[in-house]
């Protein structure tokens, strides 16, 4: 038979990235962890190219070890609480993996984070309490989640109990409600899918398992945290820039503020000169007239002191008055009676 031929696509043809466990590992890519130092780029992809289960009775990282004793005793907890009709609200918060997997395919999970921190740590890379891995200086989340299966629900002796005390009731009351009694179950079955920082996915599917890609989680994991890099150093620059412009706003106001106060003092020095030198011209005056006897000689003095008082260029202290404090508004500077 001839063979039809396939048709053109402009798709990617050929197959990337490393499989781990297998004999040959295709080129990778140019690209591939580029961000990397040349040298930390060679360790990396050899790492993820080498890497391999551990044996199933070697002894675990110990944070995984940690992680899987917390994770029974919330699992526990749950139990214990649902059976005394706890609000799910009022429930502990779930950890990291102990309603998103079930108890069957924790093993598995916490083999796989095992896999992967004991071949990472080399590279300086660690894992936080709650399951994180610490990838040159970043934190990548990863979430892992087990499929589940619709399946018929069979009702429990319970449901069956309430269900036949329905139908009695019915009888004799029409008005009679009937139990909600759910119609399907979700059961786990096994099948994981593993998130990478919430955008890169590996899940088990009938070509392969996540177990055979463990050499492409290094990977995503170094890209992740790259990304995460970036992000944060934006996040840095921006708020830089937003604290840059904040001091430039408020050296601007403080600036601002203290040309006001120059202007409002200046303004307050020049009424007081003014006053000032309206006394000196009402006192000149009173020169000038011919009959000047001594009382009005005195008060010439005295007026005379008093406008010195009032000049800021002089600023004269006064006997009863001390020193005026020129700089100070009108309002502030009014004299007023005393009556003590």
């Amino acid at each position: 038979m001839p063979r039809t031929p396939l048709p053109i696509t402009n798709k990617h043809t050929k197959k990337s990235g490393v499989r781990t466990g297998a004999d040959y590992s295709p080129p990778l890519e140019k690209e591939t962890l580029s961000f990397l130092n040349e040298e930390d780029r060679s360790v990396a992809l050899s790492i993820a190219t080498q890497i391999r289960l551990p044996d199933e009775n070697a002894k675990m990282h110990p944070t995984i070890v940690a992680h899987r004793k917390s994770d029974i005793d919330w699992k526990r907890k749950h139990r214990e609480q649902e059976s005394k009709g706890y609000n799910r609200r009022a429930m502990d918060t779930p950890l990291f993996l102990a309603d998103t997997v079930s108890e069957e395919s924790l093993p598995r999970v916490l083999h796989l984070f095992d896999a992967l921190i004991k071949a990472m740590e080399p590279l300086e890379c660690s894992l936080t309490s709650d399951l994180k891995f610490v990838v040159n200086g970043e934190t990548v989340s990863v979430s892992v989640r087990e499929a589940k299966d619709e399946i018929q629900h069979i009702p429990t002796k319970e449901e069956n109990i309430q269900l036949l005390k329905y139908e009695e009731d019915k009888r004799r009351n029409s008005w009679a409600s009937k139990p909600k009694i759910r119609k399907y179950d979700y059961v786990y079955n096994g099948r994981l899918t593993v998130s990478i920082n919430s955008s890169k996915s590996f899940r088990d599917c009938k070509s392969y398992v996540i177990e055979d890609r463990l050499g492409d989680l290094i990977i995503s994991l170094y890209e992740a945290s790259d990304i995460l890099r970036q992000e944060r150093e934006a996040r840095e620059e921006a708020e830089r820039k937003r604290q840059e412009e904040e001091r430039r706003r408020e050296e601007r106001r403080q600036r601002v503020n203290e040309e006001v106060d120059q202007t409002l003092i200046l303004a307050n020095l020049s009424e007081d000169y003014d006053v000032a030198c309206k006394k000196r011209r009402y006192i000149a005056a009173v020169e000038a007239s011919e009959n000047l006897d001594s009382k009005t000689t005195d008060w010439i003095s005295w007026a005379k002191a008093k406008a010195d008082w009032y000049d800021p260029t002089i600023a004269r202290e006064d006997e009863f008055f001390g020193k005026r404090d020129h700089q100070r508004n009108a309002d502030q500077k009014k004299l007023e009676r005393r009556w003590w």
